[in-house]
């Protein structure tokens, strides 16, 4: 039965993370002690009354990618979450962060390397999200960034971003010049 406020729906849901996961995966504590994922997840639900839900998922993407099994993750882009994404596809490229296709408002950004997400360098955006990606490898990490990094409540869940609506992106062209595009989830 769920519970009847906010803080106690998410208290629920984190709790049954913390019971449900480790019930469900064959070897959960093969690089985690079974220690520090309960004080990870009993942490998460004391902080929730003081955190947002966007913070609550990020947290909970933490504790999940913890477990350091690239087949065991969350999808926070699918239902019930549902977090939107930018309208960009982003790839990683030898030098850095391409956009490789856009929706028409955004077209201008095709082709153009990605440096800097909000205030933040391409560097430091990648850093904040890699702990709440699940992964056996470093190739997988990088996919995930890719996911994650062009998700506005994501970022905004890890403190990158003042609004979960919109963010500007600064972009370099193929001819070396710099310009920003404020981008909308879409």
């Amino acid at each position: 039965i769920p519970a009847e406020t906010r803080d106690a729906r998410w208290q629920q849901a984190v709790e049954y993370l913390g019971s449900e996961l480790p019930t469900l995966h064959v070897n959960p504590y093969f690089k985690i002690s079974e220690t520090e994922f309960q004080n990870s997840v009993t942490k998460l639900s004391n902080e929730v009354p003081h955190l947002q839900d966007e913070q609550i998922v990020v947290e909970m993407l933490r504790i999940i990618a913890l477990l350091g099994d690239g087949h065991t993750r969350a999808y926070p882009e699918s239902e019930p979450v549902g977090f939107p994404r930018f309208p960009l596809e982003m790839r990683w490229v030898e030098d850095g962060l391409m956009v490789i296709s856009a929706s028409p408002e955004y077209r201008q950004a095709v082709g153009a390397q990605v440096l800097q997400i909000g205030d933040h360098p391409l560097a430091e955006v990648y850093s904040a999200v890699k702990p709440l990606i699940s992964a056996d490898n470093e190739i997988q990490i990088l996919d995930g960034a890719l996911t994650y990094m062009a998700m506005p409540a994501i970022l905004y869940g890890l403190n990158l971003i003042p609004e979960k609506d919109r963010v500007t992106f600064l972009f370099e062209a193929r001819d070396g010049s710099q310009f920003s595009l404020e981008l909308q989830p879409g």
